[in-house]
């Protein structure tokens, strides 16, 4: 693949996967409340399925810590209490008998699924034909499951034309070259601050980046604004530039119909393969909150992809430098992802008076694998590395706030169109 090609590959990727999932490449897998569980770790032994206790808490949305050789999980007002090499867990001060004790390997704490997921209520069954575990459990909060709760929170918002958010993410990257790491891990520190109107569409955003010597990146503040027809950036030192609305009418409008329909934007979540469950509900600065975990199952997702990243990029022209049509792009995009690693999952906080979402909480983490597209020697003569890892390790956290205020455009008053 020629180098411009793979740079335009890997814009698009990054542009378009924002919210890609873990691969899973185990054989066996879990399935809670019918939904396949992304990248789950566990292990079979002698009819035992031990699961790492990071991801039981993330399918069943408890939490977890540990204490020396004392383990904990807690899930609404239960507490399940378990100890490194002992047979016998405390369940609200009641025994628990155990098939396997605990223990942990390589700095992961591993416990026996079935019987901590029965003392919180599951149902666990073994399919020996599918090689599945499968967890049910019927989870409400005031007679809302997951989603019932979600078409009420959006329900909720769509009586606000506009809101604010303010936040930002911490991001670690690491690039590799067969294997080993080539240059000091990349941190940057990004703040947004941003207003978004419904009706018509309009958003406004700036966000300030910071980095650490080894981004080689300067502090900087970037602008941008964008409507139903046009989208407009300001750089450092720049005036405003105008550009071409990135997504075609039609996706906008489709996407605007399904989000002004609070059973098909959840409906459109589950098909994009956005799994739900309950995490312990939180007080936060005085206020009581629902809390819904959700993360992606890759096969769902991947379904939909060959799809939407036709919607995105449609209208969207490829560099003529590429030599790349985008249909050429697209498949490249396939071929990236089938080597590559992506996990995402976020947390939304949900006021219980007003059902509205107030905080909401990502986790991201992506490995892109590849080729080089341009093996040469170095200075020493030797030739370059065959395979480049660029590793991505983001959390971010999103207030909202301002609701029904008055947005407020940005002066724009003389933009210079980009050919």
């Amino acid at each position: 693949m020629k180098k411009s090609m793979f740079l335009v590959v890997l814009a698009a990727l990054l542009l378009a996967l924002t919210t890609a999932p873990a691969f899973a490449a185990a054989k066996a897998h879990l399935l809670v409340n019918g939904d396949k569980v992304p990248a789950p770790v566990f292990v079979i032994e002698d009819g035992v399925t031990m699961v790492a206790a990071e991801t039981y808490t993330g399918l069943a949305g408890a939490d977890f810590s540990e204490a020396g050789d004392t383990y904990t999980i807690t899930e609404n007002d239960a507490t399940l209490s378990l100890t490194n090499g002992k047979y016998e867990a405390m369940l609200d001060g009641q025994a628990v008998a155990l098939p396997r004790a605990p223990y942990r390997a390589n700095g992961t704490v591993y416990i026996p699924l079935r019987a901590v997921a029965s003392a919180f209520g599951f149902e666990v069954d073994w399919n020996a034909e599918t090689l599945a575990v499968i967890l049910n459990r019927n989870e409400t909060r005031d007679g809302m499951n997951p989603s019932d709760l979600l078409v009420k929170a959006t329900a909720a918002s769509q009586a606000y034309n506009t809101y604010s958010m303010s936040g930002g993410f911490d991001l670690l990257m690491k690039l590799m070259a067969d294997d080993k790491i080539v240059e000091s891990p990349v941190q940057m520190s990004m703040t947004l601050e941003g207003q978004i109107q419904e009706n018509p569409m309009k958003l406004y955003v700036v966000e300030t980046v910071l980095a650490n010597e080894a981004a080689q990146v300067p502090e900087m503040t970037i602008e941008m604004y964008m409507d139903e027809e046009k989208m407009y950036m300001k750089m450092p030192g720049q005036e405003w530039t105008a550009l071409e609305q990135p997504f075609s009418a039609e996706f906008l409008q489709e996407q605007m119909s399904i989000q002004s329909d609070p059973l098909k934007a959840v409906e459109q979540m589950k098909e994009m393969g956005v799994i739900l469950n309950f995490g312990n509900d939180r007080v936060v600065d005085g206020k009581n909150y629902y809390v819904v975990n959700a993360c992606l199952d890759l096969e769902k997702f991947m379904g939909n992809f060959h799809g939407m990243i036709q919607q995105v990029m449609q209208p969207v022209p490829v560099d003529p430098a590429a030599d790349a049509t985008a249909e050429e792009v697209q498949e490249e995009l396939q071929k990236l992802l089938a080597n590559s690693k992506m996990d995402y999952s976020y947390t939304v906080f949900i006021d219980k008076e007003t059902l509205i979402s107030d905080v909401v909480e990502m986790d991201i983490m992506m490995e892109l694998a590849m080729e080089n597209p341009e093996v040469v020697e170095d200075e020493t003569g030797e030739p370059g590395p065959q395979t480049i890892n660029m590793l991505f390790d983001m959390k971010g956290k999103f207030n909202i706030s301002g609701l029904g205020e008055p947005f407020v455009e940005p002066e724009i008053n003389a933009a210079t169109v980009t050919p």
